[in-house]
């Protein structure tokens, strides 16, 4: 069996909101968003009003949504990420995770979910389902919200709530591989398919259409002319492949490091450099350790007298202080003042490295790259060959006899100069 992507979809709950007590909600537009576990364990669920949650629990605390995403979001997502660098962040507390392996990654998974619950409070937890490939993840998660998803596997890591999609619970019993992949999606209810228009959902309830499977039932003529070619997207989603892919947008596209000087004390100008060589080593740190490098590299500064700033784009990921320091030095020249107020440094356009393993053969009792072996190996045949016969062989292009007749040419010139 190849290797393939397995694909862990989670949702965060209860992690948008700040109250300390059991029972809050986070609310935008006057709709619930987040909610802790004690409050929806009494049916306050994201999508009901604020009005139904106040009514369903009297003394709920509602809070705004915060702008951005929370520290406990940012945490799980970085540890995410140390697992996998396919990680896509979707909203403020979604993820989708890919977990290369011959088998599915359980193992994995389940250490994966223990070290998540150790960031989480009581009133917070994932709900996480593994599939074969990143839309059949989120379905199994989304149907189990209405009901018992059959022949799934369910599993509960600590607090946390994780479901296998029936495929690879067969092939777990199975002890293999179970084709075709992804058959069980035909009994999606249309209620738990998210990408299908609430209209639309109501219009198949009416022609007798609840689960995905039954579209093949009715003639596509028939679908067409209630739904237009949107129907040919829908009839895709009954035809599944393992694997997949997801968006990667982790880590962040940018990231940065600041000086600034305290009120009232500058420093001078020949102090630039060093402070450059500060924040560089600082961003190489991160850099390092997530495995990635940036094509982008960005200095700002702010002196006594002006502000400017020096951009440079990458040929390769930089991810070295010196490959930074390199890109950013030019920029130094622009700098106008006596005094720095402010120094940034920042990196964008973040890729992961690639590693290249290197292969190794036995050479006298010893492991020496293959590489070398090959390249010892040419060296000695080309030796052999031009012994015999001088010149027979040469690495690189053979000039043509027009180029070698025009060095002949020029030479003979320059000698007679």
């Amino acid at each position: 069996m190849k290797e393939m992507r397995f694909t862990l979809y989670g949702e965060a709950e209860g992690v948008l909101g700040s109250a300390k007590e059991t029972h809050w909600a986070t609310v935008a537009q006057g709709v619930v968003t987040d909610a802790s576990v004690s409050a929806r364990t009494q049916g306050v669920l994201p999508g009901i009003s604020a009005k139904a949650a106040k009514a369903l629990v009297p003394g709920i605390v509602l809070e705004d949504e915060p702008d951005e995403p929370t520290s406990v979001m940012r945490a799980i997502w970085e540890r995410l990420w140390a697992s996998s660098p396919w990680l896509e962040t979707v909203g403020k507390r979604v993820f989708l995770l890919q977990i290369p392996g011959r088998t599915p990654p359980l193992r994995e998974a389940r250490n994966l979910l223990l070290s998540l619950e150790e960031q989480l409070s009581e009133e917070q937890r994932i709900r996480a389902g593994l599939a074969e490939n990143p839309f059949l993840a989120r379905a199994l998660v989304e149907w189990s919200r209405l009901e018992r998803v059959p022949e799934a596997l369910y599993y509960k890591v600590g607090r946390q709530q994780w479901l296998l999609s029936p495929s690879l619970a067969a092939w777990l019993r199975k002890g293999g591989p179970y084709a075709p992949f992804g058959t069980w999606v035909h009994n999606l209810p249309l209620a738990a398919l998210w990408t299908l228009p609430a209209e639309s959902k109501d219009r198949l309830l009416k022609l007798g259409v609840s689960r995905l499977g039954q579209l093949e039932q009715i003639p596509k003529p028939h679908l067409f002319r209630h739904f237009g070619k949107e129907v040919l997207l829908w009839l895709r989603l009954l035809d599944q492949e393992p694997g997949g892919t997801v968006r990667v947008n982790y880590p962040p596209v940018q990231r940065k490091k600041v000086w600034i000087a305290p009120l009232g004390e500058q420093v001078e100008v020949a102090h630039m450099e060093e402070l450059l060589q500060s924040l560089t080593g600082e961003l190489a740190v991160e850099l390092e350790q997530a495995a990635c490098g940036a094509l982008n590299v960005r200095m700002d500064w702010e002196s006594d007298v002006a502000e400017g700033s020096f951009e440079r784009v990458t040929k390769k990921p930089a991810y070295t202080a010196e490959a930074l320091q390199a890109a950013l030095w030019p920029g130094l020249d622009a700098f106008r003042g006596s005094a720095l107020r402010r120094l940034e440094v920042s990196v964008a356009d973040i890729r992961p490295l690639q590693s290249v393993q290197s292969s190794f053969a036995i050479k006298n009792g010893a492991f020496v790259p293959s590489e070398e072996v090959s390249r010892n190996d040419l060296s000695r045949l080309l030796y052999h060959v031009n012994r015999k016969f001088p010149k027979g062989l040469q690495v690189g292009l053979r000039p043509t006899f027009r180029e070698l007749r025009l060095k002949a040419v020029l030479e003979d010139a320059h000698h007679g100069g």
